[in-house]
């Protein structure tokens, strides 16, 4: 009973180390953040990354300060 949870503790790590090392392997390709340009930071990270021809915002860029902002206690009212 013990060496069968052990057993599938043991095949769950190592499926979880081969996850891990695939992301270092990333993550090492990534050029340093100092060295990066907009366009570098943009292909890195796409979900964050400002887009201003399709998806334009005003400084400073958050959330708060866009046009289409709706306040949360609003959104939720409005439910």
């Amino acid at each position: 009973m013990q060496q069968e949870k052990v057993a599938a503790f043991v095949a769950e790590s190592k499926q979880r180390i081969q996850e891990y090392e695939a992301k270092i392997k990333k993550w090492d390709s990534v050029i340093p953040y100092e060295e990066m340009t907009m366009e570098d930071f943009k292909d890195a990270h796409p979900d964050v990354a400002l887009d201003p021809i399709n998806k334009p915002t005003f400084w400073p860029h958050t959330p708060e300060e866009q046009l289409d902002y709706k306040p949360p206690e609003i959104t939720a009212d409005q439910k």
